[in-house]
């Protein structure tokens, strides 16, 4: 298993290294998602303005109704914004093998030739020091509910002893 994950995150390293050698790619990448948003907020405006214009055609709505939902927008826009800001910033605390990990996600169906059903120290070793994103669990991995959640609490609270939290 532990071969299996080294060659893994070997070639993931790889492939990243390949893909991201270039900073002007970077930048010109940063640029476009920044473009992007920006058409997007553009392109919502235009889509509210319309239906505005097909509502005071066929029905006249409430002006308060309609302060209510632009302010609603307002802070729907304001929080996807800071919600991007702190993705971004995360992302770039992050070193490469911790970005590498948290696409990989393993199951642990079987440990030494047992049915995973209990938190084990060397699986949670695994997740610390590979950075690895999230487990799924296999019905070997689920006895009861009880036992599935406390399996669950246990993952979650090893990953959350990490360089940074995800949740």
């Amino acid at each position: 298993m532990k071969k299996w994950m080294i060659g893994l995150m070997a070639i993931l390293l790889v492939v990243s290294i390949c893909g991201c050698s270039n900073k002007k790619n970077e930048n010109i990448a940063k640029q476009g998602d920044t473009q992007d948003v920006k058409a997007n907020q553009e392109t919502d405006e235009e889509s509210n303005e319309n239906e505005t214009k097909i509502d005071e055609g066929t029905n006249k709505k409430d002006p308060e109704e309609e302060e209510a939902k632009n302010a609603d927008h307002d802070k729907s826009d304001s929080t996807d914004s800071q919600t991007e800001l702190d993705i971004r910033q995360k992302l770039a605390s992050m070193s490469l093998e911790e970005k590498i990990g948290q696409l990989i996600m393993p199951d642990f169906r079987k440990h030494d030739g047992k049915k995973l059903t209990v938190y084990n120290d060397h699986v949670g070793k695994m997740i610390r020091d590979y950075h690895i994103g999230g487990i799924i669990l296999f019905r070997e991995n689920c006895t009861s509910r009880n036992q599935t959640k406390q399996l669950i609490k246990r993952f979650s609270e090893t990953s959350r002893h990490t360089a940074y939290d995800r949740y």
